[in-house]
C-alpha cells in the first residue's frame, strides 16, 4: 500500500492539470479551500464552514447540498477558560459509522520527497484522536464511512489560530 500511494502521488505531480470538477480523480492540480474554525456566531453554528469533503471538493453552505453532511475533516480550536485560543485541531471522526484516520506527516512542502505511510481505516467505527493543526504541515487522511473510502493529502498553507485554516489538497485514490 505504501508503494502504491507513493507511485500514485508521484504520477499525480507529473501529470498536467485537468479541468472540471475535482471529485474522486487523481490529477496534478492542487486545490485550495478555506476552513473557518468551528464556533457559534450570532447563535448559529458554522459547522459547514469548518468541515470539508475531499470526495466532493466542497465546504460551506454552497457545498452542503453536494456533500449532504458527508464531511471528511473538521477544523476547530480549543479555548481556555478565559476564551483565549489554546490550540487548533483537525478531526476526521464525523459520523457514527466513521472508520477514518488522519496522520500528521510533518512540516513539508509539496515538492519535498516524502514517503506516504500506510494508514488503514479502522475495522469498526472508532473515534480517531485529534491532530494539532500546524502551518506548513502535510496530513494524510484515509476517510472511510458507509459513503466513501479514499485517501487524500492536505497541507496547511495558512493558519490564523482560532479563526481559519487555508489548505491545499488532493485526492490520492478512491477504492
Amino acid at each position: 500500500m505504501k508503494t502504491k500511494l507513493f507511485l500514485i502521488l508521484t504520477a499525480a505531480f507529473c501529470l498536467s492539470s485537468a479541468t472540471g470538477v475535482f471529485s474522486q480523480t487523481v490529477d496534478g492540480a492542487l486545490k485550495t479551500a478555506a476552513l473557518a474554525s468551528r464556533r457559534t456566531i450570532n447563535d448559529k453554528d458554522n459547522y459547514v464552514d469548518a468541515a470539508f469533503s475531499f470526495e466532493k471538493g466542497v465546504n460551506g453552505e454552497s457545498g452542503e447540498k453536494i456533500a449532504r453532511n458527508d464531511w471528511d475533516i473538521l477544523f476547530f480550536s480549543n479555548r481556555s477558560s478565559n476564551l483565549s485560543v489554546a490550540k487548533d485541531y483537525f478531526t476526521v471522526t464525523m459520523v457514527v459509522d466513521d472508520c477514518s484516520r488522519i496522520k500528521d506527516l510533518g512540516k513539508l512542502e509539496w515538492t519535498d520527497n516524502f514517503e506516504i505511510p500506510e494508514l488503514p481505516a479502522y475495522e469498526k467505527p472508532t473515534r480517531e484522536a485529534y491532530v494539532e493543526a500546524a502551518a506548513g504541515h502535510i496530513y494524510l487522511v484515509h476517510t472511510k464511512d458507509r459513503d466513501s473510502d479514499l485517501y487524500a493529502l492536505f497541507r496547511v498553507e495558512e493558519l490564523k489560530s482560532g479563526e481559519s485554516a487555508t489548505i491545499s489538497w488532493k485526492v490520492l485514490s478512491d477504492k
